[in-house]
């Protein structure tokens, strides 16, 4: 019977259907849709002063891209990597406080979206339910607001932190909830989730599973997509640099792993003679980051499809895997052509 059940959680229930994204204030102003199209055009200054102007007019749009941009410096490094610390905080934040203060500051009284960007970030409250389990009500928003926006990437980027910070029960009642609409990369951690909770509240406090179950979420695990299992878990800096079965499997499925298509296009076209080498150079740069390392800004702005084929794209993913040197350096060194490339573009 327990056994019936702990199957029964991994049954991932059908999520609200999607509906039209609400629209963001701003998004449709020819201004906005003009320094969009310059910053996808890789116009790095020309997009950031506008996209700076109109945030200063108001425009909440523009103050989520250049705020989300902000965050992100592989999205900046190389334009304002030269500049002053001042000039720097000034093109990319508000003024207030030492630092500046980010764009979001101002976009979240007149949007949901920015609301929910912004909670993300936050160290989430805990507050239990009537059966006495704890949860993080932001957290529970967050994930509800980002996903009414189609922002697919960090509404389960907040789940994978959810999980993170041992919210069990949550991350499984989100997954359950949300599946059709979260990444397929949640998989892993459904199971995982589903695992600890049988541990702990249906074997025992000790943790300690029988054989046969162990046995079973064992077989679930090798059933599950081995470009899941790579995307959604990723293998420690020391197995990849290391391990020569983590090698073997990262060569044999990073062809399959969704979130990595700029690193496969950068193989192809710059290292086909050593196509599976850079690949698995691409991966160990990328380890133990961010689940969508190539991820548009926003995807209710940005799609991901139109940030993938933008001009901008390579130069983004170069800098994205030469951002953390201690990882570009193992990745590099399993592929000089890789090594060569990745340094040239991010430059």
């Amino acid at each position: 019977m327990i056994r019936g059940a702990l199957i029964g959680l991994l049954v991932v229930c059908s999520g609200p259907a999607w509906a039209e994204a609400p629209v963001i204030s701003g998004q449709t102003d020819a201004g906005f849709i003009e320094a969009r199209s310059a910053w996808l055009d890789g116009d790095d200054l020309v997009a950031l002063n506008a996209l700076k102007a109109l945030s200063e007019s108001g425009n909440t749009a523009a103050q989520i891209l250049l705020s989300r941009i902000a965050e992100e410096p592989h999205m900046h490094r190389h334009v304002t990597g030269d500049m002053s610390r001042v000039a720097r905080l000034d093109l990319l934040r508000q003024p207030g406080g030492i630092s500046g203060v980010s764009w979001l500051e101002a976009a979240q009284a007149h949007s949901d979206l920015a609301r929910a960007l912004v909670e993300s970030k936050a160290n989430y409250t805990t507050d239990e339910r009537a059966d006495g389990t704890h949860f993080s009500p932001e957290a529970d928003a967050g994930v509800a607001t980002l996903l009414d926006y189609g922002e697919t990437d960090l509404a389960t980027e907040v789940v994978f932190k959810l999980y993170d910070g041992f919210f069990l029960r949550q991350t499984l009642d989100l997954i359950t909830k949300y599946g059709d609409q979260l990444d397929p990369i949640v998989a892993p951690i459904r199971l995982a989730t589903t695992q600890s909770i049988a541990a702990i509240d249906v074997l025992g406090e000790d943790g300690a599973l029988d054989g046969d179950l162990f046995a079973m979420f064992q077989s679930q695990r090798d059933a599950l997509a081995p470009e899941l299992l790579l995307a959604g878990t990723h293998s420690t800096m020391s197995d990849i640099g290391h391990d020569a079965d983590t090698q073997a499997f990262i060569k044999m499925h990073a062809e399959k792993v969704v979130s990595w298509g700029p690193l496969r296009e950068l193989c192809e076209v710059s290292c086909p003679s050593t196509y599976s080498q850079c690949l698995l150079a691409g991966a160990a740069s990328m380890t133990a980051g961010r689940k969508f390392p190539f991820a548009s800004p926003v995807q209710s702005l940005i799609s991901t499809e139109a940030y993938w084929d933008s001009p901008r794209m390579r130069g983004d993913a170069a800098r994205r895997m030469y951002e953390v040197q201690s990882r570009f350096k193992t990745g590099a060194s399993f592929d000089q052509c890789f090594a060569d490339t990745v340094a040239g573009l991010a430059q």
